[in-house]
């Protein structure tokens, strides 16, 4: 979630693909979404390796310029 929605979220989104392509296997999907009050959110689907948990990589979006606010809608696992 961005801190407003005046954010310009390609330059958001291109950010947050820097820090996600680090850990990401593949290339992260990014999907803008209206959220309220003319906010918008920027959801991003991406797989990785999963004995490295959630926490590091919110941590490090969360440190993004224009951040405001992070979620995991979904999390699986691959079995195979």
């Amino acid at each position: 979630m961005p801190t407003s929605p005046d954010v310009d979220m390609a330059h958001l989104q291109n950010d947050l693909n820097t820090v996600i392509s680090k850990e990401s296997k593949g290339e992260p999907k990014f999907e803008i979404k209206p959220f309220a009050f003319g906010l918008k959110a920027i959801e991003v689907t991406f797989m990785m390796d999963e004995s490295k948990g959630c926490d590091a990589i919110e941590e490090e979006i969360k440190k993004v310029h224009n951040v405001e606010n992070i979620e995991v809608l979904r999390l699986d696992r691959a079995l195979g």
